[in-house]
């Protein structure tokens, strides 16, 4: 029995055992909370439980100017750092002359959701306002690859099992994510075309 690899003599009862005694654990936790969250899950699905605080936070600073909207998001920010907020804040930070940290909440955003158009074009108008032509031009290839790379999860199935409301959006998303790679390739086609200053 020495002789076989250690993998090969793990008994998958004891790995079942650990398992249970995680969600065991996990279930004296956190079981009040869970089962609030359980319980309460038809009433947000039907919108009866208010957004979360920070959401409303970032949604009302939007529409404020930077210096006001920015200590607001930085709030919010601080209760969920993986929202749109960081997206605003970048935005706010434009506005408010300062470029580079507007940057970097740039890119910590499209680390959050790399599927906004929107993200890779401002970053890239950011970068070549800082005459960062090259940086620029591979913000904008970067998402057009992204999309390139995902478009086809999105396909529509022409196998009638799959039920329409799956295709009609499978159809949207499809289509929203090659609009997507033709926007980027075309604000990077213009950018080449620019003669450098």
């Amino acid at each position: 029995m020495a002789d076989r690899p250690w993998w090969r003599r793990i008994d998958l009862r004891h790995l079942n055992v650990a398992l249970y005694l995680a969600l065991v654990g996990i279930m004296l936790r956190y079981g009040a909370e869970l089962g609030w969250a359980v319980s309460a899950l038809p009433a947000y699905l039907r919108g009866e439980i208010p957004a979360p605080i920070e959401r409303s936070m970032y949604l009302s600073a939007a529409e404020l100017p930077p210096k006001d909207a920015i200590p607001l998001l930085e709030q919010s920010i601080a209760i969920d750092p993986n929202t749109e907020a960081v997206h605003i804040l970048a935005k706010k930070l434009v506005e408010a002359g300062k470029p580079d940290e507007a940057r970097k909440h740039y890119q910590r955003y499209l680390e959050i959701d790399p599927f906004v158009r929107a993200a890779y074009v401002e970053l890239s108008a950011l970068l070549e306002g800082q005459n960062k032509r090259a940086e620029a031009l591979g913000v904008l290839e970067r998402g057009a690859a992204h999309f390139r790379r995902n478009v086809d999860r999105f396909r529509p199935q022409p196998d009638p099992s799959v039920g329409e409301p799956e295709n009609d959006k499978a159809r949207r998303v499809h289509g929203e994510y090659n609009e997507s790679i033709r926007v980027l390739e075309a604000a990077a086609a213009r950018l080449r075309a620019r003669p450098h200053p």
